[in-house]
């Protein structure tokens, strides 16, 4: 069987059919496709609990679980080592 391409695999009839891809409204980045979980043992069916991260989003956090100080996660945000999201511009 042939690999498809990305835009062969989002038209697949028979993903669209079963629910494969979820058309999402992201806050920030407008309409986005999720796959859906790929399993369904029960009668609850798992979903994003929230949208997924815009680049840089969790840098911080994620750097300060890493044991990294405030002052070196500015060092290496300053340096072009990691990247800090812009902050969400009110609607």
């Amino acid at each position: 069987m042939p690999a498809l391409t990305l835009d062969e695999l989002i038209d697949d009839p028979h993903l669209n059919e079963v629910g494969f891809f979820q058309p999402t409204a992201h806050p920030t980045e407008g309409n986005i496709v999720n796959v859906a979980f790929p399993g369904d043992w029960s009668d609850w069916t798992p979903g994003p609990s929230r949208p997924a991260p815009r680049l840089g989003e969790n840098s911080r956090e994620i750097l300060g679980e890493a044991g990294y100080s405030p002052a070196e996660i500015d060092r290496l945000i300053a340096e072009g080592v990691s990247v800090q999201a812009p902050p969400v511009k009110a609607a």
